[in-house]
C-alpha cells in the first residue's frame, strides 16, 4: 500500500528524533566478535529527549492536560470538535504546534491561530537548497518565529489564555512539493522543536568517556526517575544534570544496585557523576530530602 503524506511525515520525523537510528539490523556493518552489534543503531539518543508518547486524537483532555507541550502529526483533521479541545488545552496553559496540512477547512477562520490561511505556494528554503510547499501565514495578531529565505513566515505563534498555539506553514514539516520518498523532515523545525522542548526537558547528560547514551526521563509524585541506557560497546561515564527547584538537599540512588550516589544541588540544578557498563543501564531516583521541595 503506499504512504500517505502524513505517513511520511511520521516516518521523518522519526528519523529527525533519532537521527541516525536504523529500523532493521545491518549485518554488514556488525563487528563479527560481538553478538550484540548485529543490531548497530538500533538504539540512538533522540534529539528531543527519550520521553514522549503518542496520542490519537481521541485523547481526553484531562489526559492531554498531563502534557506541557503537544504535537500533531501524520493524517490527523483537526475540525472544530478537535479543536475546541486542543483550545482548551491551551488555554489552560498548555503549548500546541499544529501543522497546517492537518486544519479542515471548517477552522481556518478561527482567530485563536492569530493568522490567515493563503494559498499553498513553493518556498525557496532557508538558503540550503531545500524547498517546499509553503501555506502562506499572514499574521493577525500571532507573531512569526520562522521566516524562510524570503522572509515568508514558517511558523507563527500566537498566544491564547495561559498557553500557547504555534502554526507551521510548511506541508507535513517536509522538503519538496509533495510528501514522498524522497521527501526530508526540515532542519529547522528540528531545531524549532529542541528550543521548543528544551524548557521542560530537565534533564542534561554529558558524555566523558564512551558513546552518548540513551536518556529517559519520568517524573514521579515526588522527584523524578533519570534512566541511562548504554547500547555500545565500551563503558560509559559522564556527568548526569538535572533541574528541580528549590535550594534544600536532595537525594539521588542507582536502583539498579540500590545504592546513594554523591550529588551538588547549586543554582536549581542537581548534578552526579553516572557510569554504566556496555550494553546495560543505570536507573536513577532524584527526589528533595526534609527540607527541600521538588
Amino acid at each position: 500500500m503506499p504512504m500517505s503524506e502524513g505517513e511520511h511525515e511520521i516516518e521523518q520525523f522519526w528519523y529527525a528524533a533519532f537521527p541516525g537510528h536504523s529500523s532493521f539490523p545491518d549485518p554488514g556493518k556488525a563487528d563479527p566478535d560481538d553478538p550484540c552489534a548485529i543490531e548497530p543503531l538500533i538504539l540512538t539518543e533522540s534529539a528531543f529527549g527519550d520521553c514522549f508518547d503518542v496520542l490519537t486524537d481521541k485523547c481526553p483532555l484531562e489526559v492531554l492536560r498531563r502534557y506541557p507541550r503537544v504535537i500533531t502529526l501524520g493524517g490527523i483533521v483537526v475540525d472544530k470538535a478537535l479543536l475546541a479541545k486542543l483550545l482548551a488545552y491551551v488555554t489552560a496553559g498548555g503549548e500546541l504546534v499544529v501543522n497546517a496540512a492537518h486544519l479542515h477547512d471548517s477552522v481556518l477562520t478561527n482567530p485563536a491561530f492569530g493568522c490567515r490561511f493563503g494559498n499553498l505556494v513553493e518556498s525557496e528554503g532557508f538558503g540550503d537548497g531545500a524547498k517546499f510547499s509553503l501555506r502562506v501565514l499572514e499574521p493577525n495578531g500571532a507573531r512569526a518565529v520562522l521566516t524562510d529565505a524570503a522572509g515568508r513566515p514558517v511558523i507563527v505563534v500566537n498566544q491564547l489564555g495561559k498557553g500557547r498555539i504555534y502554526v507551521v506553514g510548511a506541508r507535513h514539516n517536509l522538503s519538496g512539493t509533495g510528501a514522498s520518498g524522497k521527501s526530508r523532515w526540515l532542519a529547522p523545525i528540528t531545531e524549532f522543536l529542541k528550543r521548543w522542548i528544551e524548557p521542560v526537558w530537565a534533564v542534561r547528560v554529558t558524555t566523558q568517556n564512551g558513546a552518548a547514551p540513551q536518556v529517559m526521563l519520568n517524573k514521579l509524585a515526588k522527584g523524578w526517575l533519570v534512566t541511562i541506557g548504554n547500547h555500545a560497546g565500551r563503558h560509559w561515564k559522564g556527568m548526569i544534570a538535572l533541574r528541580l527547584a528549590g535550594a534544600g538537599p536532595v537525594t539521588v540512588e542507582e536502583k539498579w544496585e540500590q545504592k546513594a550516589i554523591a550529588s551538588v544541588r547549586q543554582a536549581g540544578v542537581v548534578s552526579w557523576k553516572g557510569e554504566v557498563p556496555q550494553y546495560s543501564f543505570r536507573v536513577y531516583r532524584v527526589a528533595a530530602a526534609e527540607g527541600g521541595t521538588d
